[in-house]
This record gives structure tokens, C-alpha cells and sequence, in this order.
């Protein structure tokens, strides 16, 4: 997954989770290309309009 921009909002795929979560700063770490994971192991997607 490419950076993700700020203001993002990120769900779990995870079908029944339904957590979650905005961006509120743009991670410029090593390793911040990757994937969010909700805490059940899932990644998190953005949500679509």
C-alpha cells in the first residue's frame, strides 16, 4: 500500500469488524509504505464514498 494521505479513513476488511480509524498525520517512517492492520490481523482499507 502507498502512503497513505491525512485525512484518510481506514475500515477493516475484515467483513463484521467494522472498525475505524482516520489518518490524521502522514507516517514518514521506514516501513510506512505498508499496510495498517486492525488488531484483528486484518489490514485496514480506505473507505469508499
Amino acid at each position: 500500500m502507498a502512503t497513505v494521505a491525512q485525512g484518510t479513513v481506514l475500515t477493516c476488511g475484515h467483513e463484521g469488524c467494522g472498525c475505524r480509524v482516520v489518518v490524521q498525520e502522514v507516517c514518514n517512517c521506514p516501513g510506512g509504505g505498508e499496510s495498517y492492520t486492525c488488531i484483528c490481523g486484518s489490514p485496514l482499507v480506505p473507505v469508499e464514498s
